[in-house]
């Protein structure tokens, strides 16, 4: 449907990062028997099963009512233990995080990873000051980050444009 319940999907959920694209609803009828995949702001969000499989992000706080389709599993944390944030990157990128998920995959044609093992997956955490001085490093990172990768998009968007007209002068011999 176009209007309704949001579903979210493996396209929403990228890696440290939730892009709310998919474009799926359904009525609030069909919701309520699935109300309880409904997501909530800080839950993190993990791909369990394809090609995705083992993205983690966290729900933003301006989230309208949505629920994640089987594709997706929600994770609440206890959040005077964790920060979502910090979670997200540890699941993300931590070494012995990756090896530990990765090693519960299941098949082969369509990998999944065991919705039950994700949330016993163990986490080095150290006390909340200090995760959310690391998530404010790590943002801080990323940010600077993107803005390098506008930059460089911008930059080849113009090498191309100039491209053409650099050829026809070569071309003509005029360089």
């Amino acid at each position: 449907m176009e209007s309704g319940v949001a579903a979210i999907g493996t396209r929403d959920v990228q890696t440290n990062r939730f892009e709310f694209k998919s474009g799926w609803c359904i009525r609030p009828e069909k919701f309520e028997e699935l109300r309880r995949y409904q997501v909530f702001p800080e839950d993190i969000l993990c791909t369990i099963v394809g090609a995705s499989i083992g993205r983690f992000c966290v729900v933003p706080n301006d989230i309208p009512l949505a629920f994640t389709t089987k594709h997706i599993q929600a994770l609440t944390l206890d959040m005077k233990v964790a920060n979502a944030r910090f979670v997200s990157y540890m699941l993300n990128f931590h070494r012995r995080c990756r090896e530990t998920l990765f090693s519960q995959v299941e098949g082969s044609a369509q990998p999944s990873l065991n919705a039950e093992k994700v949330p016993a997956t163990a986490l080095p955490l150290p006390r909340l000051p200090e995760q959310r001085r690391i998530v404010a490093y790590l943002d801080e990172l990323q940010k600077q980050s993107d803005t390098l990768k506008a930059l460089q998009a911008e930059t080849s968007t113009e090498l191309n444009a100039l491209m053409p007209s650099i050829l026809d002068k070569a071309f003509r011999g005029e360089l």
